[in-house]
């Protein structure tokens, strides 16, 4: 439903982020990861969007890159791992920690992420570990093929 939002950021926390896109004030949950990357209040911003509803209500959740909104996804196709928890996960370790604990079945780094015991470290590299190889160590894809997206959005 969402892809990303641009705008301008209003407020930030650790957890949280206000983006004002054309006078509408989004509220969108974010891992640290993403707060170390934004710039200053009164400045624009891009995140890409996760859309998640459920019986509590619609939630937003944002990612500075493409690939941490990738491995959100994944850790949502985890049975018993929710959006509170995958965000712990990623903020809790690097993206590239995680991707290298499962793929090396390093339940130890796993479990180190508050909230995050041993089982469900377990069942994360088992039910990802074929899944996780197509992730690159080091690349983040919030670069040059999307800025020409919004290039091409901008003169449209």
């Amino acid at each position: 439903m969402f892809a990303y939002l641009k705008g301008i950021l209003t407020e930030k926390n650790p957890v949280s982020v206000i983006i004002d896109c054309h006078g509408v004030g989004y509220e969108v949950t974010i891992p640290v990861s993403t707060y170390e990357k934004l710039p200053l209040i009164n400045n624009e911003t891009l995140l890409f969007i996760h859309f998640y509803m459920n019986d509590e209500g619609i939630r937003l959740f944002g990612f500075y890159t493409t690939i941490e909104r990738e491995l959100f996804r994944l850790l949502l196709g985890v049975s018993r791992i929710g959006p509170k928890l995958a965000i712990s996960i990623l903020s809790g370790i690097t993206k590239d920690s995680l991707i290298s604990a499962i793929g090396m079945g390093k339940e130890d780094v796993l479990a180190s992420v508050p909230g995050l015991g041993k089982k469900s470290a377990q069942r994360i590299i088992i039910e990802l570990k074929d899944k996780i190889d197509k992730f690159e160590f080091g690349t983040d894809y919030q670069s040059s093929n999307f800025d020409s997206t919004l290039q091409t959005l901008e003169d449209w």
